[in-house]
């Protein structure tokens, strides 16, 4: 009983199992829009992928509890600032989040974030873009086979 009800099995593995599905259904929308572009122009697609980052952070926060006060409220002041989701990144517990922005849009982001993080309003310069900056997705890890 002590396990069940203190370690909440089953909301940690509610969560593993749905962030699997989540993980799943975003690199489906990936290869959708990969494979037909023109069809999947505009908005849709990061609001699909923003959607499922917003489930995620929210499982994090309340199911796995793998977040902290300031990962949230960064999230949420993500979503007002425009981005189209926003989630804790890495092993969870504080650290960093990952916010969806359109390109065009994130110098604006960022000075919003700036204005509205008390801890980040009198940063300026590198102190600032330690903290927050942004970055491109790529490909990722993949194997290469050499052949002599």
């Amino acid at each position: 009983m002590f396990e069940t009800t203190y370690f909440q099995l089953y909301k940690r593995a509610k969560h593993c199992y749905s962030e699997a599905l989540r993980v799943l259904q975003f690199r489906d929308v990936c290869l959708t829009a990969e494979k037909s572009p023109a069809a999947h122009q505009g908005t849709f697609v990061f609001e699909a992928l923003g959607k499922l980052m917003n489930e995620s952070q929210e499982s994090c926060s309340k199911l796995y509890e793998c977040t902290c006060l300031e990962v949230d409220e960064l999230t949420q002041l993500a979503l007002a600032a425009g981005a189209y989701g926003s989630r804790v990144t890495g092993a969870g517990w504080g650290g960093s989040t990952v916010s969806l922005v359109d390109e065009a849009q994130v110098d604006a982001f960022i000075s919003k974030i700036k204005a509205s993080y008390g801890p980040y309003r009198d940063l300026e310069g590198e102190a600032l873009e330690e903290v927050i900056f942004a970055t491109k997705p790529s490909s990722g890890v993949c194997v290469y086979k050499f052949t002599a």
